[in-house]
């Protein structure tokens, strides 16, 4: 499984210039493929950031603060290593990083400064934990990265392995979180790059369909194939001139010079009160007055060209990624709707994929800026709780596997128990693990549950009309 322990003599010494070397692959339905995947360095960490409470931040209507915290992550450590790229997985209401150990320090001072920032202005705890690589390999698990080329402009991270569940597991285990928490320390921290000033993205199309798609199958080959037909025949149902992506200069709306920038003005001045915050919405309402004039005028001011950077934003956006799960936002008919949710339901009974959703109809998006003139990222989620809601139906189909393995095996056992010479029963203690899929054993976590009976037998079949 793209989970399973890589073999050790297949992982290279790199520096700091890691993420750098892989080469991009270029098609999204490749993204499970393990040959453009790279094990991490075991001196690098994976970093994993979460809002807790989120479910009840969502509930009271403050998704786009929850999405701002997730994102703000990401910016934070991207700011305090400018000079190396590293990779990151945008996921809604937290980020999962990966950086070198060499840059510990400045990540934990930068991620010190964004806690304070959470809980003081936002009142939302920031759970965060520093988990080193080695540390998941010495416990069975790999942390496997890859480069998607998602537009000319810009890349972005894939991560498979158990690794990546493993450690956001140990992050929320209380007996084990305090090994990986952020150290005590100074805080510092630069969130250039962070904007949130776009309306929500209201739906072309009908619903926005927040999917999140996680494989039950039992070896790496199958899991290979799974992901990969799953994300064929979506593709075939939304709209093949845009993949069902949610942005569109159709929908993009600037947010009104009047505007408060709440989230953005809380995060880069780190209050919402006094001088500070005066300053930075004069800044946000400067910047908005300035794109609406180019783009009235059609000119460029102050190398800002409304045109050319509409253009850019519309493929340099994130509705679709891989982080050993699939996680998507799309823009969709209530027809491609109705489809989609009949196919996950398919391969859901066939034992192959757990899968949940959540329907609104708008996303949400917020940006990281480098220039804008194509070094510009755009993290999409669907409004009103997205991933967040998603996750909760995904959790429990897999639970659900998960119980049905357990008695699957418990009855293999039954069947398998047989009298020795003593007049003991003996049990065939293997028929457990041996029925589970690669790696579900471990833990629960977003994407992944002890255990699943789904199994997929080898070969095409055609199920609904479905490549199968």
């Amino acid at each position: 499984m793209m989970h399973q322990r890589c073999d050790e003599t297949r992982r290279e010494a790199y520096d700091e210039t890691f993420y750098d070397r892989i080469e991009p692959f270029e098609g999204f339905s490749r993204a499970s493929t393990r040959r453009y995947y790279r094990a991490a360095p075991l001196d690098w960490a994976l970093v994993c950031t979460d809002v807790a409470g989120s479910t009840r931040a969502i509930k009271s209507g403050r998704y786009r603060d929850v999405n701002a915290l997730g994102v703000a992550s990401i910016v934070a450590v991207k700011n305090a290593m400018p000079d190396i790229a590293i990779p990151f997985i945008f996921g809604g209401d937290g980020a999962t990083l990966l950086i070198p150990l060499s840059r510990r320090d400045q990540a934990e001072r930068a991620l010190r400064g964004l806690s304070a920032t959470a809980e003081s202005v936002f009142e939302l705890p920031l759970r965060i934990g520093v988990v080193p690589v080695s540390a998941l390999v010495d416990a069975g698990h790999d942390v496997l990265v890859a480069r998607h080329r998602s537009s000319q402009n810009i890349t972005l991270a894939a991560l498979a392995g158990s690794g990546v569940a493993e450690a956001e597991r140990w992050i929320k285990d209380p007996t084990r979180a305090g090994e990986f928490a952020l150290t005590s320390g100074q805080a510092e921290i630069d969130l250039t790059g962070f904007e949130c000033r776009w309306n929500p993205l209201r739906s072309r199309r009908g619903n926005v369909l927040s999917v999140l798609i996680s494989s039950l199958v039992s070896n790496e080959v199958e899991e290979e194939r799974v992901y990969a037909r799953v994300i064929e025949n979506i593709e075939r149902i939304v709209d093949p001139h845009d993949q069902g992506c949610p942005v569109s200069p159709a929908n993009l709306k600037m947010t009104s010079l009047l505007s408060r920038f709440p989230q953005e003005t809380a995060i880069k001045a780190g209050t919402l009160r006094g001088r500070h915050a005066m300053a930075r919405r004069l800044r946000s309402r400067v910047a908005v007055f300035v794109s609406w004039l180019t783009r009235i005028t059609g000119t460029t001011l102050l190398g800002f060209n409304f045109s050319r950077y509409v253009t850019d934003l519309v493929v340099n956006t994130d509705f679709r990624k891989f982080d050993g799960m699939i996680r998507m936002v799309l823009d969709v008919t209530p027809s491609q709707r109705a489809a989609l949710l009949a196919y996950l339901t398919s391969e859901h009974a066939a034992g192959t994929i757990a899968y949940g959703t959540h329907t609104s109809d708008a996303a949400l998006m917020t940006c990281v800026v480098g220039n804008y003139v194509g070094d510009h990222v755009h993290f999409i989620d669907g409004d009103g709780g997205g991933y967040a809601i998603a996750s909760i139906e995904l959790k429990a189909q897999l639970k659900q596997a998960s119980a049905h393995i357990v008695k699957t095996a418990t009855a293999k056992r039954t069947r398998l128990a047989r009298p020795t010479r003593d007049g003991q029963t003996r049990v065939a203690l293997h028929a457990t693990t041996s029925d589970l899929p690669s790696g579900m054993h471990r833990g629960e976590h977003k994407g992944r549950t002890p255990g699943s009976d789904a199994r997929y037998e080898p070969g095409e079949r055609a199920v609904g009309g479905f490549v199968r």
